[in-house]
């Protein structure tokens, strides 16, 4: 078991990259994004040996095991397939996947151990033919499931999913009988089983499993958070932000349910049909990442797609709530305004010792930052996450991103020019590529609004040198308002 502490920490350390030198020291570099950069270099000053050596559990060195399987004899290498030590099995697996399959195939015949039928089956799948897929899952078939403890169980759902992905969908026998082996067990009662189970159930198509997986769905209240929140306590600027986020961030399990149950084909019944599109609805006001929405409405049209006919007439006229626009009850500014330059605002933001916080809020929605960028989770997803801008920037490198983002146009969130065969061209990011179509999104203010356009219409794909950020936002505001405005964004 192993346990993880806070190794380096500082307020505005951007990390770019790390790097474990041959001194045995780690050197790490920050900066980035037009700031300073640096070069740092930690080393141990202690006396215990830092030789990166990994034990397996009889307290022999892993390097040595793996050279000793390399040369044992088969029914040695099968032997440690069966170890109750994960390392050792692994190594055991690497090297019975160098070794012809027709060996393991007879090794295997009779056994009846787990970890040798699991490791076994995961093996074949990886190294086999789409004809072992019988044998495969003929091993994992004498494993019954009540029988298992929860890390067998773990280990026997992954390798059904790798004979499936790698050795081809079951026949109707083997679909039955897989099914039959593993639907009594779900819900298990476990986060981690039932994430799993409705996985390889939803796959199956199992005949219970989107009212199940709803059941546990409409159950859940709670989001569990990461073991590493406790260390966003530490940071009142960019750990305040994360603590925001996660207040309000989506129920991620019921988010891998939904996108399990996608592709469970209809029909469903009409009431887990809109139970899912209310779930939709629910979770749109959460949280998420800078793709959080966009990957919403992929799950929710896939699931539509697979939904019949009379389904999607029957949803379409549902007047299902509506998630709230980013662009409701923006503030005014009070202005006047002015043209500012760089050197002004720097000059501004020289001293913010008395800027209000909470109208440098307002200021951040009047202005529609608000729009494209979030704040301690709050805002848009189509640009850059500000949580921690001030550990990062200086205010003249704010500044000048405000009145001039065209200097600098960050390659993640750049829009791209699609010149047309007929002349005519296009202006927007690609978000997909699929079947010979492109998913453009053209509104930088919502990139789940695209249109389709056929690859064979477009002759080039270039980076566009105009970001999607209008200049000049700030140029509403008058000086305290600015000023409010910085210190937000600089928590200061």
């Amino acid at each position: 078991m192993t346990t993880k502490e806070e190794f380096v920490a500082g307020p505005g350390l951007p990390l770019t990259d790390a790097e474990f030198g041959k001194d045995g020291a780690m050197y790490f570099l920050t900066g980035g994004r037009r700031t300073a950069s640096a070069l740092w270099r930690v080393t141990y000053t202690g006396s215990e040996s830092t030789a990166p050596i990994k034990r397996d559990s009889a307290g022999s060195p892993l390097p040595e095991l793996s050279e000793k399987l390399l040369k044992a004899p088969y029914a040695e290498v099968i032997e440690n397939l069966g170890s109750s030590d994960r390392f050792t099995r692994f190594l055991a697996r690497v090297e019975v996947e160098r070794r012809p399959m027709d060996e393991l195939k007879k090794a295997l015949k009779d056994s009846n151990d787990p970890w040798q039928l699991i490791d076994g089956a995961i093996a074949l799948a990886r190294q086999g033919a789409k004809s072992d897929r019988g044998m495969a899952l003929g091993w994992l078939s004498k494993l019954k499931w009540s029988a298992l403890d929860k890390a067998k169980k773990l280990a026997l759902l992954r390798a059904y999913a790798l004979t499936f992905s790698r050795l081809g969908a079951p026949g109707e026998t083997e679909w039955k009988d897989t099914i039959a082996a593993l639907d009594a067990g779900f819900p298990a009662g476990d986060d981690e089983l039932d994430a799993e189970l409705c996985r390889v159930l939803c796959f199956l198509q199992a005949p219970q499993v989107v009212d199940r997986t709803l059941v546990l769905m409409a159950a859940r209240k709670d989001t569990k958070w990461p073991d590493w929140a406790e260390l966003a306590t530490r940071n009142s600027g960019y750990g305040g932000a994360v603590l925001s986020m996660l207040r309000n961030s989506p129920p991620a399990l019921d988010i891998h349910y939904a996108f399990c149950v996608r592709n469970v084909k209809g029909p469903w019944t009409e009431g887990q049909r809109r139970q899912i599109m209310e779930w939709y609805a629910s979770v749109q006001s959460k949280s998420g990442g800078n793709s959080y929405k966009k990957f919403l409405a992929r799950m929710q049209g896939d699931m539509l797609k697979n939904a019949t006919e009379g389904e999607r007439k029957m949803v379409a006229g549902w007047k299902l709530p509506q998630p709230k626009s980013l662009f409701d009850g923006i503030p005014s500014p009070k202005g006047p305004g002015k043209t500012y330059t760089v050197a002004e605002v720097a000059k501004i933001g020289s001293d913010l010792s008395q800027a209000n916080l909470e109208n440098g809020k307002k200021m951040f929605k009047a202005t529609l930052c608000y729009a494209c960028h979030r704040v301690g989770g709050d805002g848009g997803s189509a640009g850059p996450d500000l949580s921690a801008v001030g550990g990062r920037f200086t205010v003249t490198d704010i500044a000048d991103s405000l009145l001039d983002p065209n200097k600098v146009v960050s390659d993640q969130y750049q829009f791209s020019i699609l010149s047309k065969k007929d002349g005519s061209s296009v202006w927007g990011r690609v978000v997909e590529e699929k079947d010979g179509q492109l998913t453009v999104a053209s509104n930088a203010y919502d990139f789940t609004q695209t249109h389709d356009l056929p690859r064979s219409e477009v002759k080039s794909i270039k980076p566009s040198p105009v970001s999607p950020m209008p200049a000049g936002l700030i140029n509403t505001l008058n000086e305290e308002e600015l000023r409010d405005l910085l210190g937000y964004l600089l928590k200061k």
